[in-house]
């Protein structure tokens, strides 16, 4: 963006948006057009729709990122085979987790509050009969997390 599209932006009041080459046409259109109108209309829906289409594809390249990125996104081992536990069988109570891993229930409740707070899981049903469901970032890569992680106490 050239400083004088930043001055502008700045001088009407308008949330900053940064204009691609490709729609540097539409922005001189709508300026032009705010001037013949003598209202800034134009330009701000112009900027509203720029700065809705740049938020999408910056939001689908992230949503990319995360399913193609080799990083292992667990930082705590037992959050990972608590999650991996999780996928083999949804379940299971917090002594039947905390058998198979081989820790304390405290630390499965710990554990499972973590993932729960970082949006990977959800409670379906009630506390007694219900059962956890994987959901969020981690979704697309199951596959990935299935062959690669074991669950080892």
């Amino acid at each position: 963006m050239t400083e004088i599209e930043n001055q502008l932006q700045f001088e009407f009041g308008l949330v900053p948006v940064k204009i691609v080459k490709e729609d540097r046409g539409e922005y001189i259109q709508a300026l032009v057009e705010a001037r013949e109108q003598e209202s800034l209309a134009p330009l701000r829906n112009f900027m509203l729709e720029e700065h809705i289409r740049n938020l999408s594809k910056e939001i689908a390249e992230y949503k990319k990122s995360q399913l193609s990125d080799p990083i292992n996104i667990f930082t705590d081992p037992i959050a990972e085979r608590m999650y991996q536990a999780i996928l083999q069988d949804d379940s299971l109570n917090y002594s039947g987790y905390a058998a198979l891993l081989g820790v304390s229930e405290a630390t499965i409740k710990r554990r499972l509050a973590d993932l729960k707070k970082a949006g990977m899981i959800v409670r379906v049903g009630s506390n007694k009969t219900g059962r956890w469901k994987t959901s969020g970032i981690v979704e697309g890569r199951k596959k990935h997390y299935n062959r690669i992680l074991s669950i080892t106490p």
